[in-house]
């Protein structure tokens, strides 16, 4: 195995965005580490509204439970559009919000003494930096395209 065939065994994991198809599978892969974020949301709703024991006559625990509710509904509503805005439009900063709610999803697990999925919250962190990095070469390469010098700041 040379050293060319060494470089291509880990494209995946860090792909190359100076290559227009490396560069689209960067932000397909931070399009996934915002499904991840959508999908675990979606599950741990399914789990605890499933065993929710609402007491009927405490209406107070009631209406705390419905804002609650609420909130975790936009909690999963607000990554799954940002997935789709990293997805369908390459867009930067919806791919670095999504690197920081995994980033902090992280961070909950560890303070959480640890879980059986660290791992996979470790490769979806590593796959929200290559949606950033996907975004971010497509940011500049459009700029180019537009006659913008590259030294203008990118935000």
């Amino acid at each position: 195995m040379g050293k060319e065939d060494a470089s291509k065994e880990y494209k995946w994991f860090w792909p190359d965005t100076s290559d227009p198809t490396q560069r689209k599978k960067a932000v397909d892969q931070g399009a996934w580490a915002g499904l991840w974020i959508t999908l675990s949301f979606c599950f741990i709703l399914f789990i605890n509204s499933s065993t929710l024991e609402i007491p009927a006559a405490n209406i107070e625990s009631i209406v705390l439970q419905f804002i609650l509710f609420r909130l975790f509904v936009y909690i999963i509503v607000i990554p799954g559009f940002l997935t789709w805005r990293v997805w369908k439009e390459n867009c930067f900063i919806s791919a670095i919000l999504i690197l920081i709610y995994m980033v902090c999803e992280v961070i909950l697990t560890i303070m959480d003494s640890g879980s059986d999925l660290f791992f996979l919250k470790i490769l979806a962190v590593v796959l929200a930096m290559n949606g950033v990095r996907g975004t971010l070469a497509e940011r500049k390469i459009r700029l180019s395209q537009q006659g913008l010098p590259q030294e203008q700041p990118i935000l």
